[in-house]
């Protein structure tokens, strides 16, 4: 796995500051406002040296660093200015598209400058991608150079013009589409539900939505705290897409209805019925091929105002789940579900099942089926099986049970006037029932949408479903969620997804199928042992040291240590790696104290006679040191009878 890393991240990160340099790019003549196409990157030695840094968590052994083939072909990074921005700016002119770059400096670099046939600014070099192409760059040297000292918040951002770019490119993308509409029969590809002329009429509306969007604007950014990634859309005044980036000023019932579980997902109030009807007027014809009728699916939707709140979990038991979504006023819940909902429900499972038989030659069990109701606190519930066939196995590869467990699974639905409640059991319908009845109109607050899931739970399902999953030999670490936010308002559209740093070094490190006992032996660190004292908490906290260690943050590895000790004095591992975070901080004396009272608290571990031998030579305690390597040595550690037989020469049995 670790080329495969390594390949990704230096490919990705040469193409952002080199720039697809396969393209020919000539003659720019335009100002920078008039590009299509601008990359703007901040902080690049801050990212380079995160991701080194990420890259350092799974592999801990040393190794390469991903971002040295970059580094290589900047000619280093000490020159490069890095408070402000390398900007990379491309025009999708005819006939070749034109990319110029410019990258600040502090001091001159006569190689770079020379590697790539720059040409020289008073502190910049601008020059044409790919390298050595000659072109007139005068014209746009002080609007790129006023551009790049610009304020910009992410790592990398990429403005594109995109309603520009589509009319630019309209012609040949529509020459393309109309060729596509000309395959014959016999040329169509199987086993697709629409024609290629169907499919044609979907890119081309396709098209015409997306040439709306006046920009679009994607966003990456690596700091400590946090990696996220967003996309922001801003559509044309009066469009029909600038009448859907709308937030809906309505007043709602859900502020503080906030599940619990691991995924979790809320939204205000919205047009649903105008989304839903966009979605069909595109994709109409694929869920036709699937066998879902848009025309019912928006006259469903056009009842909910678009209000929403709940969350699910899964497990081997299968789905366990709640959720509450609005009606819009005036219509009362259960006339709706028990005349409307269930009904389409039902047919919604019928017409599938046709379609599957279309496609298999064989008919299916119903989709849907209604089971049996109930009373809950005064409600009528009403409960539907779903039981979807699975078609991914095979005879020699069989369908995952969990798998299977995902598509069967039964809800119940009641309602308390226009809150419409569903869940997955009977008992937990009751409880949302006493949370519905404490539920009042307010004025409504957050994001359009949000959406949030832990990610260790999401893993270990997809470690159920797929053998040979990275990792699978090791417990899933303690993880943080993921979370993903949508806005929009005043034509503007706006999706952020995040997740801690933090999450992501431990991610790295269990996918690349390591533990962190693994990692530890690797350091000549024999695992914490599980003691009666430690709980859950403990073992994450000491986890999370561990991890702080390898990523070079021992700071904040002694810290979490700390921790662990002020809650359990006598946890001996907790003592020596607080002492070994100290020893690389190079504070010795605290570091010997820390090891002295592991050994004083647990005197038949090897290793923590070899840590104070290291701590003890670094001091210059050489005595001490070969003392300690000796007494580790007996005990049984390889690394100080390595030491003592290769480096001092020193018998020890």
């Amino acid at each position: 796995m670790k080329p495969a890393i390594n390949n990704l991240l230096t490919l990705f990160l040469s193409l952002l500051l080199i720039g697809a340099a396969v393209h020919p790019l000539f003659a720019f003549e335009k100002p920078v406002s008039s590009m299509d196409l601008v990359v703007k990157i901040n902080r690049l030695d801050y990212s380079l040296n995160l991701i080194d840094s990420l890259f350092r968590s799974a592999d801990p052994d040393g190794g390469a660093s991903p971002t040295a083939v970059l580094k290589g072909m900047i000619q280093g990074t000490d020159w490069v200015d890095f408070s402000r921005l390398i900007i990379i700016g491309i025009d999708i002119a005819e006939p070749q598209p034109i990319m110029v770059a410019l990258v600040p400096f502090i001091k001159p670099n006569e190689n770079f400058k020379k590697a790539y046939k720059a040409s020289a600014g008073p502190d910049y070099y601008i020059l044409p991608l790919p390298p050595g192409q000659v072109h007139a760059i005068d014209p746009f040297k002080g609007a790129m150079a006023n551009l790049s000292k610009s304020k910009s918040k992410p790592a990398i951002s990429v403005e594109i013009a995109l309603g520009n770019l589509i009319q630019k490119s309209g012609p040949k993308i529509r020459q393309a589409l109309s060729q596509m509409g000309n395959l014959t029969a016999a040329a169509e590809p199987e086993k697709i539900p629409f024609s290629s002329m169907e499919v044609r009429e979907m890119l081309e509306k396709m098209l015409d939505k997306a040439s709306q969007i006046k920009t679009l604007s994607v966003n990456v950014d690596l700091n400590k705290a946090e990696l996220a990634y967003e996309v922001i859309a801003n559509a044309r005044d009066g469009s029909e897409l600038a009448q859907l980036f709308v937030k809906e000023t309505r007043p709602g019932y859900l502020n503080h209805y906030n599940p619990r579980f691991q995924m979790n997902f809320r939204s205000r109030c919205f047009d649903a019925e105008k989304i839903l009807s966009l979605i069909g007027e595109i994709f109409g014809k694929v869920y036709e091929g699937i066998g879902v009728d848009l025309n019912q699916l928006v006259r469903i939707g056009s009842k909910f105002s678009g209000e929403m709140a709940g969350g699910m979990s899964f497990g081997q038991s299968g789905w366990i789940f709640e959720m509450i979504h609005v009606l819009k006023e005036g219509y009362r819940g259960q006339d709706f579900i028990e005349s409307e909902y269930i009904p389409w429900i039902l047919e919604f499972g019928r017409n599938m099942q046709s379609a599957m038989e279309t496609q298999t030659g064989k008919k299916p069990d119903p989709f849907f089926v209604r089971t049996k109701d109930s009373t809950v606190d005064g409600f009528r519930v009403i409960g539907v099986k779903t039981q979807i066939p699975v078609l991914t196995g095979t005879a020699d590869i069989p369908t995952p049970k969990l798998l299977k467990s995902m598509m069967a699974y039964e809800f119940r639905a009641t309602a308390i006037d226009n809150l419409v409640l569903t869940a997955s059991t009977d008992d937990r319908l009751a409880s949302l029932i006493k949370t519905a009845k404490g539920l009042k109109k307010e004025a409504s607050r957050g994001p359009l949408m949000k959406m949030d899931y832990d990610m260790a739970s999401y893993i270990n399902v997809i470690k159920e479903m797929i053998p040979g999953f990275p990792g699978e030999e090791h417990p899933v670490p303690p993880l943080g969620k993921i979370t993903m936010v949508i806005d929009a308002d005043k034509g503007r559209s706006r999706l952020r997804s995040s997740m801690k740093t933090e999450d992501a070094y431990t991610l790295i490190t269990y996918l690349k199928g390591i533990s962190i006992a693994e990692i530890q032996g690797k350091k000549g660190i024999q695992p914490a042992e599980k003691t009666a004292v430690e709980d859950k908490e403990t073992i994450r906290i000491m986890e999370k040291g561990t991890l702080s260690s390898l990523r070079g943050d021992f700071k904040g590895a002694a810290v979490s240590f700390e921790t662990v000790i002020e809650k359990d004095p006598k946890n001996s591992d907790a003592h020596f790696y607080r002492g070994l975070a100290y020893q690389e901080m190079e504070n010795l004396p605290q570091a010997i104290s820390s090891l002295n009272r592991a050994i004083e608290l647990n005197p038949e571990k090897g290793v923590y006679y070899y840590g104070r031998g290291r701590a003890n030579l670094v001091s210059g305690e050489k005595e001490k040191a070969i003392s300690d390597f000796k007494q580790a040595a007996v005990l049984g550690n390889e690394d100080a009878r390595r030491y003592l037989k290769e480096t001092a020469k020193v018998r020890w049995e």
